[in-house]
């Protein structure tokens, strides 16, 4: 008997048989703690109909204001905005500023993308956790669904996490279905909330691309 329940045991670790609920518990624990991180993330953008894709540099802090600065294309590099909330949205372009320019539909641009993606993974109960591989890393995978309030549009965020460290690899957002934004974070440091200042030279991640790149299933 001691020999099956053994033998049980070794099936489940090699297979990497993990709880879907306890890895969900430790990346919401681990991200609502988190002071603060810098990330580099590239963004592709395929909603409204036009193909964009974009870099910025991400500063996240837990006491404080959220902070990112557009690095391309050049045509809008240098563009800053301020995150305080969700109904706290500051751009920023040299001395000119716009306030109160949160996007109507939260979370599908690539301005707010990453600070929803955040909140889902500090706040939110995932609706499937998963393993993968990406690129080669090890990854832990959790889907996301909510409704736009006063939109009626479903939004689907699948994020990968490498397993251990769970440093984001990249996303995807989907708005009913299709998808609208794929995020590759090619740099990501947790600890002082600073934007790093050569985002592809420290530490850097490899180009994270999930295998099972297709709609969430309905």
């Amino acid at each position: 008997m001691k020999k099956i329940i053994l033998s049980l045991t070794l099936l489940l670790l090699l297979g990497g048989c993990a709880d879907p609920e306890a890895g969900a518990d430790t990346v919401r624990e681990h991200f609502d703690g988190l002071p603060g991180f810098s990330a580099h993330v590239k963004i592709f953008s395929d909603f409204g109909g036009s193909a964009l894709e974009y870099e910025l540099d991400y500063a996240y802090n837990r006491e404080g204001s959220d902070h990112l600065t557009l690095t391309a294309p050049e045509s809008v590099a240098g563009i800053e905005a301020t995150i305080d909330g969700e109904d706290s949205f500051l751009l920023r372009y040299g001395s000119v500023e716009l306030d109160d320019g949160m996007p109507a539909l939260y979370g599908v641009t690539p301005a707010d993308c990453v600070y929803w993606l955040l909140r889902e993974l500090r706040e939110s109960e995932p609706l499937e956790v998963w393993t993968e591989t990406v690129s080669g890393v090890p990854a832990l995978a959790l889907r996301y669904e909510s409704i736009a309030e006063g939109e009626e549009i479903t939004i689907t965020r699948q994020v990968w996490l490498a397993s251990g460290s769970l440093a984001p690899l990249c996303a995807e957002v989907y708005a009913d279905g299709s998808r609208a934004l794929l995020l590759t974070f090619s740099y990501y440091q947790e600890g002082a909330p600073a934007a790093p200042e050569s985002p592809a030279e420290p530490e850097a991640q490899p180009e994270a691309q999930p295998e099972s790149a297709a709609p969430p299933a309905e």
